[in-house]
Order: C-alpha cells, then sequence, then structure tokens
C-alpha cells in the first residue's frame, strides 16, 4: 500500500479523507503555518498525533544514543526530516549517559534507588552501559541544527526535562506555542525535578496545561490475587498556548501589523505575518490532539482581529468541522469496545466516574 493512500493524502499533500470531501482550504492553511516539531527523546518514533498531518511538518529527531538514532524510522511523508546526535540540557561540554536495561529509562542522571525499588519495574533502571555524549543548550543545537524558529517541542529524557526548558530561553520566549513533556511524580532520578516544578516554570512562560496522560502502578510487594489501587507515579503532559497569549506577547506585537490582514491564505500569499502563522501553527497541533473545540475558537479569533477575512473564516470552520465529523466517526467506533462509550459527548468528564467499582 503506498504511504499517499495509507496517510488519506492527496498529491501535493492535500489533506482528503474521503473521495468526495477534499479540504483545499485547511490543507493551504496548514501548509501556511511551516511547523517544525523538535522531538527531544526520540528513540520511541515519531509523535503518533502528528503522523497525520506529517506532510506540512518539519520533524527534528533528538536522539544522542547512537544504537537508538540508527534505529530511528520516520515512514510518514514528513516534509522534511533533521537528525540531532546531542543530548541537550543547561551545561555544555561532554556528559554521561546512563544506558539502562529498559533502554526507555537511560538518562543522564543516575537512577534513585529508593525509589525505584518501591515499583515492579526496578529491574528496567539497572544501568548496563555509559556513553559519552556531547551536551549542547537547547538555544544553542537549535542554531546549529536549524531549528530555532519550531513551535512545538516534545521532551522525554527521563529527568532532564526541566534543565532543556531552561536552555532554551530564546525559543520558549518567541517560537515555541506547544509542548508535550514527561513529568514525574516521583524522584525516580537523583535530583529529578517533579511535576510541580515543571508545571511552575510553563505556567510563568505563558503555557497553560491541556492533558495529563498518567501512568499508575502498583508496588512491587504487590499480591496479584488482591485488588489494589494504584498510585500515580508520572504522566505525559500537554501544554500549549493561548490565542490571546500569542497574540499579546511581546514578540508578536511586533510582528502583528495590519498590512496582509484581509489577505486570504492562498497561493498569492505565502508571506502571511507572524502572528497569523503562530495561530495557524496553534491550529495544527489543537487537531492533531483532537482539540476541536480550541481550533474552532483559534479560527473564531483570527476572523475577529482580521487576520482572516470573514468569508474566508467561515469557509475555514466549515472544513475543521468537515474533518471533526470523519475523527468523530473513528473515535466512536474504537470507543464502542470501552465501558463509558455513552459519555463521549458529555461536556465535562470525570475520571472516577469510570473507576473500578466495589458494590
Amino acid at each position: 500500500m503506498k504511504s499517499n493512500k495509507f496517510y488519506g493524502l492527496r498529491n501535493k499533500g492535500l489533506l482528503k479523507f474521503w473521495k468526495k470531501e477534499p479540504l483545499p482550504l485547511l490543507s493551504a492553511a496548514l501548509k501556511e503555518a511551516r511547523v517544525k516539531v523538535v522531538d527531544v527523546g526520540a528513540r520511541g518514533g515519531a509523535i503518533k498525533e502528528l503522523i497525520r498531518f506529517a506532510p506540512f511538518i518539519h520533524y527534528v529527531a533528538v536522539e544522542p544514543e547512537q544504537k537508538a538514532r540508527n534505529q530511528l524510522n520516520f515512514e510518514a511523508p514528513w516534509q522534511n526530516v533533521t537528525t540531532v546526535p546531542n543530548a541537550l540540557g543547561l551545561a555544555e561540554g561532554k556528559a554521561t549517559l546512563h544506558v539502562t536495561k529498559q533502554p526507555g529509562m537511560s538518562s543522564l542522571l543516575l537512577p534513585n534507588p529508593n525509589v525505584v525499588e518501591r515499583y515492579p519495574s526496578a529491574d528496567a533502571f539497572q544501568v548496563v552501559d555509559r556513553q559519552e555524549v556531547d551536551l549542547t543548550a537547547l538555544d544553542k543545537a537549535a542554531d546549529q541544527f536549524g531549528f530555532r524558529e519550531a513551535c512545538f517541542l516534545k521532551l522525554d529524557t527521563q529527568g532532564t526535562e526541566l534543565d532543556i526548558l531552561k536552555s532554551g530561553h530564546w525559543m520558549l520566549k518567541n517560537f515555541l506555542i506547544g509542548i508535550a513533556v514527561e513529568v514525574s511524580f516521583q524522584e525516580f532520578y537523583q535530583n529529578q525535578p517533579l511535576f510541580s516544578e515543571v508545571d511552575e516554570f510553563l505556567r510563568d512562560n505563558g503555557f497553560r496545561i491541556f492533558e495529563l496522560d498518567r501512568a499508575l502502578s502498583r508496588r512491587r510487594n504487590l499480591s496479584a490475587t488482591l485488588f489494589s489501587k494504584r498510585e500515580i507515579i508520572w504522566a505525559h503532559a500537554l501544554y500549549l498556548k493561548e490565542p490571546t497569549e500569542i497574540i499579546n506577547s511581546s514578540y508578536i506585537k511586533r510582528n502583528c501589523s495590519t498590512e496582509g490582514r484581509h489577505k486570504n491564505l492562498d497561493k498569492d500569499n505565502p508571506h502571511a505575518n507572524d502572528c497569523r502563522t503562530k495561530l495557524l501553527q496553534l491550529l495544527l497541533l489543537a487537531l492533531a490532539y483532537e482539540y476541536i473545540d480550541f481550533s474552532q475558537e483559534i479560527i473564531r479569533i483570527m476572523i475577529q482581529a482580521e487576520m482572516v477575512t470573514a468569508e474566508f473564516g467561515e469557509k475555514l470552520l466549515f472544513e475543521v468541522e468537515s474533518y471533526a465529523r470523519r475523527r468523530t466517526f473513528k473515535v466512536w467506533l474504537k470507543l464502542k469496545k470501552f465501558p463509558g462509550k455513552g459519555k463521549t459527548f458529555d461536556i465535562v468528564h470525570k475520571d472516577r466516574k469510570l473507576r473500578f467499582r466495589i458494590k
């Protein structure tokens, strides 16, 4: 099966989810967004939420561990792929990568036995090798490898995520509008910052949490024949900026001139102003992570701010709704297998309503 059919794509990278309903305006908007994504700790492969939008994305994979880097395989038709062999962090120079029995647990930090030994996954943290790697600050690596203008950053580096964020001051201030980061609620690595510290740092930089995909575990002394609730140990968190935060930021204010605001998104206008470009980047991220309400709000704000005409904006909203209908159908089919499927369209979802209950 050819990749252009597998990913539901037409020629020139235009989204097409079924034969009678292509999405030309949405495709043009996403193409104009010039999205560049940086995946730090790319061992596990490309970010799955972004694969459907691969033709609109320049993907930067940062992976310092040589074996994992050699195994990277990007089958989706990404706009471009850049591989970075350096580790990222606050310091500059050489660092030691502690390679663990479970490769995904490898880190520049040493495992903390006092915490690791509490859980069944303790053996996975056993250090089996040590490799010397080049350590570079995020901002410096961005200049060196050409990804300074990236709008989205994914961090999964087993405890050094906050150091990397702090080393990317310029990118955080001027370019990044979305961050996916692994956060921990237990100190699995020595001197590892916990969720509260990462969350505070990102909130102070204008980001708001949208998603917390939790990992929970029982203790190592578990009894398989006895029920016990699991405790939260780590999570994958998604942070995005609000459209108003983007518009009001000092960097954007200097670039959100009224010139060109009433131009439509088509081949005759490839150079949109930075403010609109960032909102289009945010639109792609909202669609990729299936925040449809948020994506529609972004477009309405663009209409209100006169970054697109009302007519064009309404057409774009219609295409987003067409895309959302298709996704709704696919999600509904998957949910048929799971309890609580009837709550799909509830305005508010509460995890506790779907937890195991003893009657």
